[in-house]
């Protein structure tokens, strides 16, 4: 009867949480993180989100201070895009702190039965940090593609544009609507 209880716990915990998403309305349509190697001669590297791709040129969302930029395809040496976000220390600390909750409740269980099960915590806690030290290589060596030479073919699929700026270029993305008001770096 316990076991029927658990899983059906589960089971509406899951559902909940697909209903949730599934009725977001918010929707990502940013392009992904890019950062761009220059060439020697080129200024500083650029780092932010790719907007589009075209044959000769590529458009970056820079960060601080907020501005377009538009570079060569031919000036730069190398693009990294960011993949997603779980890099080695996220999951050295996903590690650790399921081995801590779960050393917790081993704990608990164990103490039910028998005296001295403090160390219980303590292992299941070295034990998770230490698969998850494991799976931080491979988190940190997935979190990033790294394209060079850098073609149009391989970074417009990661572009928030992926068939190249809109009509009109990028300001009309700009310009304001009835109730807004725009500023322009």
């Amino acid at each position: 009867m316990r076991e029927l209880e658990m899983v059906l716990a589960l089971a509406f915990g899951v559902a909940g949480g697909l209903r949730a998403q599934a009725t977001d309305r918010q929707v990502d349509v940013t392009g992904r993180a890019i950062v761009l190697r220059m060439a020697r001669g080129a200024p500083q590297d650029i780092r932010g989100e790719l907007l589009a791709v075209r044959r000769d040129s590529i458009w970056v969302l820079a960060r601080g201070p907020e501005r377009i930029v538009a570079v060569r395809l031919g000036d730069v040496l190398e693009a990294t895009v960011r993949r997603h976000g779980l890099t080695a220390a996220g999951g050295i600390l996903w590690g650790l702190s399921v081995g801590a909750a779960s050393g917790v409740g081993l704990a608990v269980a164990c103490s039910q039965v028998s005296d001295g099960c403090g160390g219980v915590a303590v292992g299941s806690t070295l034990l998770g940090g230490a698969f998850g030290s494991i799976a931080a290589l491979s988190y940190q060596y997935s979190s990033r593609w790294r394209f060079r030479p850098v073609t149009e073919v391989k970074l417009a699929p990661f572009a928030r544009f992926p068939q190249g700026p809109p009509p009109g270029g990028f300001d009309v993305l700009l310009r304001p609507t009835r109730d807004s008001v725009v500023v322009r770096p």
